[in-house]
């Protein structure tokens, strides 16, 4: 369990590290002081478990571009479960905004769906029409070069 709660804590960590550039200045040293904090949390299973919790609250926030009020303030001493020093609707809140803002993927998705059953209607002998032609070189769809005789 250390090593999976470790990996996914390093691996959320870095894409929060990645969103935190786009926020405020003032919220970036408040957040990057949470990361410090938060990464010192690994004496036991019940601290990688909370430490998670809040990397992965914390990364919600930066994907909705908003910052909850109780990570603008400097981390208390005592890091407690995020339950209980977040009203449950702040953090139902967050999940519904995340929800919402990640609805634009299922529309990629579809759409990239809908392209690919169009390519495979293409008939065989359509298929080097449909490609791009260079005006000048070679077009090759398999090549083996080797440098061993």
């Amino acid at each position: 369990m250390t090593t999976e709660a470790n990996e996914q804590f390093y691996y959320n960590l870095m894409l929060a590290k990645a969103l935190v550039q786009l926020m405020p200045a003032t919220d970036r040293q408040h957040i990057r002081i949470w990361f410090d904090v938060l990464a010192d949390l690994d004496s036991s299973e019940q601290e990688l478990a909370i430490r998670n919790e809040y990397i992965w609250f914390i990364l919600l926030m930066l994907q909705n571009n908003k910052i909850e009020e109780y990570f603008k303030d400097l981390p208390p001493r005592k890091v407690l479960p995020l339950r209980k020093v977040l009203p449950q609707k702040v953090i139902d809140d967050v999940l519904i905004t995340c929800d919402q803002n990640m609805s634009w993927l299922d529309t990629v998705t579809d759409d990239e769906k809908e392209k690919n059953l169009d390519k495979k209607k293409i008939p065989p002998e359509m298929f080097l029409n449909s490609q791009p032609l260079p005006k000048e070189g070679v077009i090759s769809y398999f090549g083996a070069f080797s440098d061993h005789s």
